[in-house]
């Protein structure tokens, strides 16, 4: 499997990072790390999480991220 970020993806990203950089820098590069290793962990165990709404993509669920 492969990951294909969307461009309105790394948008979202960004603007998570932004907004959580404000108030404490550390926090959003984990945060933004954490999302990452997340996905990556797709081309290792692409059944992780649950099927995605639109055909041919999963969705993780991220607890414990503000």
């Amino acid at each position: 499997m492969r990951i294909i970020w969307q461009d309105e993806a790394e948008r979202d990203l960004d603007r998570i990072a932004e907004y959580i950089m404000q108030d404490d820098p550390t926090a959003a590069l984990r945060v933004i790390s954490t999302i990452r290793e997340a996905a990556r962990l797709l081309t290792e165990h692409p059944n992780i999480g649950r099927a995605g709404r639109v055909a041919g993509t999963r969705e993780l669920v991220m607890p414990g991220l503000p």
